[in-house]
């Protein structure tokens, strides 16, 4: 399996209150075929639409490319530091926006090694099978 480690500028705090120390050091791991599936299931929501025929609203499920997206990169993360991954959404949004820029910069030049969709989130484009 695959993995890119590096660095990240302002790190993640973990611990409680003074106790607290950033961690910097992040290992990313190519991501799975359950990580995919799991990434899309929890990106799943259902809306509620008119429907052409009745005019009754009916629900129907749609996936969140962004929440597919952070879902995913929760499951990439390996480690930082000594945090085990895969990272929950707070723990992710606990990093400095230069930070999450890396980590998803990095995160797409690993996918992109290992041949994975080039837009995350995306399971198919229009046309395609997968």
């Amino acid at each position: 399996m695959a993995k890119i480690e590096f660095s990240l500028e302002h790190g993640l705090l973990f611990g409680k209150g003074q106790d607290a120390e950033p961690h910097y050091d992040v290992v990313l791991r190519e991501l799975t075929t359950r990580d995919v599936i799991e990434a899309r299931t929890k990106a799943e929501q259902v809306v509620f639409v008119p429907d052409p025929q009745t005019g009754t609203e009916r629900g129907i499920t749609v996936v969140s490319e962004v929440k597919m997206g952070i879902e995913l990169l929760c499951r990439q993360v390996a480690s930082i530091g000594d945090i085990q991954g895969p990272l929950s959404e707070r723990q992710l949004y606990g990093l400095h926006v230069d930070d999450f820029a890396l980590l998803n910069e990095q995160a797409e030049r690993l996918d992109a090694a290992v041949g994975v969709a080039e837009k995350r989130g995306r399971l198919e484009q229009p046309g395609e099978r997968t």
